[in-house]
């Protein structure tokens, strides 16, 4: 298996990190990429982004390399390693919606540990031949089932039901909002509800309508990230089926949104999704509600057009900042260079100089040769002149 690899990217409510190799690393244990990147979500409690498509997986906020590999081998012993043999040989069965691990080395069939919030989107989202139910140490022929779509409780709950609408009684009473976290977190996990229900309980139970004052208190946004990690989808059609179609809503819709986003709780792509209707809406949850759905987007207008804009700014931002940075590379280089052209000058320079010197040296050697010459010369004009006899003027 090769090495996790990450890169952390971006800074204040932006930063990132992206799991360079996560598809690679998921080839070799044999899951899908998207089950190790929820586990991830679910153990540091971060928004998670996944692209099958681009092959794109991120964790929002910034996560140590060394958190990352030991929640890996987390995952790999609990989802990749045969309890019994300990070998990577384990196949995803799912039985009545439980998960079961069927080894293929040593033949043991166990039921797995569904303590884990992943083990509700592995229901959800089996890996190819997950509903085979017989195990594979057997002979007889395997019985096949429709593929299971993961919901438990839910599916057959309706929002009149008498456990909702106990649940929503407990919460409404309860006036401390630690407190209701807790009993929401209780309440989900003893009755197995899924995200869809435990994110209605909390909008209709706990938030209600004081939802805008308790996003100002870190407890709150607290319980809305545990409610909200690893389902965006339920965590909006919920928010849909308390405040959709609610006119005393109609003005605040941006401003919640805006928080969903500001805390994290709801992604860019996320948002980029719905506008272009790439969200994956569970039609058959009983808080689904198309229209109420619609009307938040409508009113949350605002809010979406701010985010597209800030979206273009940013890209802006980063392709001056792409172009300031080449610059400054070439400023450096330049400087650089500069060093290496002023030493050729004087290089250059003092050739010159050392050329001129040469020609003056010449010159002062001429100048003393000439000079030898025109002394020599008068010496034997002198020597002439005393050889020539004395004479008469008038002899000539």
């Amino acid at each position: 298996m090769p090495a996790l690899k990450i890169k952390v990217e971006g800074k204040g409510n932006g930063i990132r990190t992206k799991l360079l190799n996560l598809f690679e690393v998921s080839r070799s244990l044999g899951v899908p990429p998207e089950y190790p990147l929820r586990y991830f979500g679910a153990e540091f409690g971060a928004i998670i982004e996944f692209k099958q498509s681009e092959q794109k997986a991120m964790l929002n906020g910034s996560v140590r390399g060394e958190d990352l590999k030991n929640s890996l081998d987390h995952f790999i012993e609990k989802f990749v390693l045969c309890p019994k043999c300990k070998y990577p040989e384990i196949s995803i069965r799912i039985k009545k919606n439980e998960l079961y691990s069927d080894c293929k080395a040593c033949g043991e069939f166990r039921k797995m540990d569904m303590s884990h919030k992943i083990c509700n989107f592995i229901l959800k989202s089996p890996p190819p031949g997950a509903t085979k139910v017989t195990p594979a140490k057997k002979t007889e022929p395997v019985i096949t089932k429709p593929k299971s779509s993961g919901k438990k409780k839910s599916k057959a709950l309706t929002l009149k039901n008498p456990e909702i609408v106990e649940c929503l009684e407990i919460l409404t009473s309860e006036p401390e909002l630690a407190r209701a976290g807790e009993i929401l977190t209780n309440l989900t996990v003893s009755k197995d509800y899924e995200a869809d229900i435990k994110a209605y309980l909390m909008f209709k139970g706990i938030f209600n309508n004081n939802l805008i004052v308790h996003m100002s208190n870190p407890i709150g946004i607290q319980i809305l990230k545990n409610v909200a990690n690893g389902f965006p989808e339920d965590f909006l059609i919920s928010f849909a089926c308390v405040y959709g179609n609610d006119e005393a809503w109609k003005s605040k819709i941006s401003t919640v949104m805006f928080h969903f986003y500001n805390n994290d709780l709801l992604t860019e792509e996320v948002f980029d999704n719905w506008i272009k209707d790439d969200l994956e809406f569970n039609e058959a949850s009983p808080v689904y509600n198309e229209q109420a759905l619609n009307w938040i987007k409508t009113n949350a207008s605002e809010f979406l057009e701010w985010l597209k804009n800030a979206e273009e700014e940013e890209e802006e931002a980063k392709e001056e900042e792409v172009i300031k940075e080449v610059e400054e590379v070439k400023i450096e280089e330049i400087k650089a260079e500069k060093p290496k052209t002023e030493e050729k000058d004087l290089e250059s320079n003092l050739k010159v100089t050392e050329n001129k010197v040469v020609v003056e040296e010449s010159r002062c050697i001429k100048i003393e040769d000439n000079g030898k010459v025109s002394e020599s010369n008068a010496k034997d004009l002198m020597s002439q002149l005393n050889n020539v006899e004395d004479f008469d003027i008038d002899d000539i």
